[in-house]
């Protein structure tokens, strides 16, 4: 990843838009697609960041006739252009926007990506230190967010699987909208098994460590390993689950457009119904499939039909989530912190997952149900590998009693599963996915993303000596 080119289309984009000689558009429109191009580029900058470090910040086109090798800046650099440029978005987009505008950046979505790029930021991953007033920050800010778009009418959004298709609803500060025929995405045609996306199929699935994740309903946990040892009929697995389960998943004898579908041995949508080898691209590799964020149609889409389904990128349950880890943090030195954290994430657990609220009473029952709800709020978004990063860095109540940095983090080294289902579905067992998923480790300089060699050996400018450690 190493989007210098969008990069540079936003440098060309924000030189111009800001002279008089070449943009010829009302100026107050001209100011507000500049903050626009800015809040892109941050977002570019950040994605890099958070990978790699420290990146060579780049803030206007290169001519040819300039020095195109630069060396790396440091983290701290790239942080604080990136939180200047977004504290500079949130002054100047407006706060909404005609329904012939709606899904453009606001004041909204900057701060609630501002809010997050301070929670990074305060993360030993980046502030080595310990710096506690980052922490501060992360949680003053990503409070006043809060309260901010709370004032602009925003709050969860009661039905969970709705949420991902309720274009820009209450819960939602900023979505990629996608126009039909001038901007289209495949993304609905590509998560989902041949039969159901006609010609194609991904090959992203949920695999059990993520079904055991979901609490039951009353807010206990049952695994596989409960269902094993217990003996019940296999329906027990899914029976009683917090609401988000049947929000996001598609698991045996359930409902999938329309009709049942079976993931048992000669089910229709068993991993080798196909007859081909388990785990190929034609169906569901673990015999469970994503059901969030996918929008289910009467007809079903070929892969080469475009659609304009948008997808979400920032909102509000994801804000309150930030804001209950940087207390969290917080109250490692500070224990009156704890009950503002188990409030901050028990809204979503009770709104989206229609569960009783949390009653942790230390930091070690608080990460742990933190932890929770956060993998079960958020899949599919993007976050949770880079969560994992986070709480390894944190280290003890955040990664299973572990020392700050350490290379066990246990969800990076549990080999990913699938289920398989007995035809006359009296048994079931579990299975380690190929691929080399079974001799899964990670390690310390995993951390961070290496720089790739082939940049290094085209830019003088960055040596070995500044690749990231141990790589």
């Amino acid at each position: 990843y190493w989007p210098y080119s969008d990069i540079r289309n936003c440098n060309i984009f924000i030189q111009n838009a800001q002279n008089p000689e070449v943009c010829t558009i009302d100026r107050e429109l001209a100011d507000r697609l500049t903050y626009e191009a800015r809040f892109i580029r941050a977002y570019l900058y950040f994605e890099m960041v958070k990978r790699y470090g420290g990146v060579p910040l780049i803030t206007i086109p290169q001519e040819m006739t300039d020095d195109l090798y630069l060396k790396r800046n440091s983290t701290k650099e790239c942080f604080d252009f990136i939180i200047d440029e977004l504290k500079a978005c949130a002054e100047g987009l407006p706060d909404s926007h005609s329904a012939e505008d709606l899904g453009r950046v606001t004041k909204g979505a900057a701060k609630a990506f501002l809010g997050r790029v301070f929670l990074f930021r305060a993360s030993p991953q980046f502030n080595p230190n310990n710096n506690n007033e980052h922490w501060q920050t992360a949680y003053n800010y990503n409070k006043e967010t809060l309260n901010y778009l709370i004032g602009q009418g925003h709050a969860l959004y009661d039905d969970y699987g709705k949420l991902f298709l309720d274009e820009m609803n209450k819960e939602v500060i900023f979505a990629i909208r996608y126009e039909n025929p001038t901007r289209t995405q495949k993304r609905d045609a590509t998560v989902r098994p041949i039969t159901f996306s006609m010609n194609n199929t991904g090959g992203n699935h949920p695999t059990q460590e993520v079904i055991d994740r979901f609490p039951t309903i009353d807010g206990g946990t049952y695994t596989y390993a409960d269902w094993e040892k217990e003996g019940k009929d296999i329906f027990a697995l899914w029976e009683n689950r917090d609401k988000r389960f049947y929000a996001t998943i598609v698991q045996d004898s359930c409902e999938y457009y329309g009709e049942l579908v079976t993931m048992h041995k000669t089910g229709n949508l068993q991993r080798c119904s196909l007859g081909e080898a388990p785990g190929t691209a034609e169906m569901g590799s673990t015999n469970y499939l994503w059901r969030k964020g996918v929008y289910i149609n009467d007809w079903r889409i070929f892969v080469d039909v475009p659609t304009d389904y948008h997808y979400v990128i920032f909102r509000y349950g994801r804000a309150l989530l930030n804001k209950a880890e940087a207390l969290l943090c917080l109250a490692k030195s500070d224990p009156s912190k704890l009950s503002e954290a188990v409030a901050t994430f028990n809204q979503t657990r009770t709104v989206h997952g229609g569960l009783p609220e949390s009653e942790a009473s230390t930091l070690v029952e608080a990460w742990k149900d933190y932890k929770i709800e956060r993998h079960v709020e958020l899949p599919m978004e993007g976050d949770y590998y880079w969560s994992l990063l986070r709480w390894g860095k944190y280290g003890e109540e955040a990664n299973d009693g572990q020392p700050s940095g350490s290379e066990v983090i246990k969800e990076l080294r549990t080999p990913a599963t699938f289920i398989e289902i007995s035809s006359d579905r009296h048994r079931m067992f579990i299975g380690t996915q190929g691929y080399g998923n079974a001799d899964r480790t990670f390690s310390k300089k995993r951390y961070l993303y290496p720089i790739p060699q082939s940049l290094i050996n085209a830019n003088s400018a960055i040596t070995e000596k500044d690749q990231n450690p141990l790589w």
